[in-house]
């Protein structure tokens, strides 16, 4: 069994060896040629049928490699996802036992006398809050039993942390508020000294620091002050200033009410 145009290759072949006229040889030779033409001509084209279906089975399998590995992909971001966040949660874990073991030293190191207070803002907050000389000598001349330690204390530690921190834009109030709530069981209240103040009594309400143009200190307004109580309960004023260059609260009275307008 031969091919159509196998046989006629074959028949031409013949043809050629019994022909005795030029003529006919060179036909027979021509006709041969294109039938071995149209089968070369035949196996390309199944040689490019081949390989386009095996380029169709080639790019179904890329497309659908392509669509697994976005699956993998996608899976393992979510994967991914869901580590940051455990590890993110982990931290914040992490971080907020560190804050409490801190506190917890922070509270057993809390001074039991009012003169000790200047030495324990030193020693813990010399980088949020610091004590002026004017402050640390009235602190000292307060007898124990004219204030709340543990109020002074709470205060002087709300204002070097949470009070620095909404002022710097760390935390907002609502944030203040319920640190407040959980860490000292109470709201404290800070609010401007008043200009009117200021202006009557500039000795009480204003303090030496920092220098000016001659390299001298200069005086410089308390303009802020913490305030707890009234005169029949537990009392207490924290007069300062904020050190915007240096990001420091400066306590420069405490912690009795200064003279106003309206209280002397």
């Amino acid at each position: 069994m031969k091919f159509l145009n196998e046989a006629k290759i074959i028949q031409q072949e013949q043809i050629i060896n019994r022909s005795n006229s030029k003529e006919e040889t060179i036909k027979a030779n021509e006709i041969k040629l294109e039938n071995i033409r149209q089968i070369h001509e035949e196996n390309i084209n199944i040689l490019q049928r081949e390989i386009e279906e095996r380029d169709n089975i080639i790019s179904q399998l890329k497309t659908k490699i392509s669509l697994q590995e976005d699956e993998l992909k996608n899976k393992d971001e979510n994967w991914q996802a869901k580590i940051e966040e455990q590890k993110s949660g982990y931290n914040k874990k992490i971080v907020s036992l560190k804050d409490e073991i801190k506190r917890k030293d922070l509270l057993l190191e809390r001074p039991n006398k009012p003169e000790d207070v200047p030495n324990w803002v030193d020693n813990y907050f010399s980088d949020k809050l610091i004590f002026h000389k004017k402050a640390k000598d009235l602190i000292r001349k307060i007898p124990v039993s004219e204030i709340d330690m543990e109020l002074l204390c709470d205060s002087i530690e709300f204002l070097a942390y949470e009070y620095r921190d909404q002022i710097l834009g760390i935390k907002n109030k609502e944030e203040i508020n319920n640190i407040c709530s959980k860490k000292y069981n109470r709201p404290f209240d800070v609010g401007s000294s008043g200009d009117l103040s200021v202006c009557k009594y500039p000795k009480e309400y204003k303090i030496k620091y920092g220098k000016g143009f001659t390299g001298k200190p200069v005086e410089v307004p308390l303009n802020m002050h913490l305030k707890v109580g009234n005169d029949n309960e537990n009392l207490l004023r924290i007069y300062f200033l904020f050190d915007k260059v240096k990001k420091l609260i400066v306590v420069g009275s405490l912690p009795k009410h200064l003279p106003t307008i309206l209280y002397k």
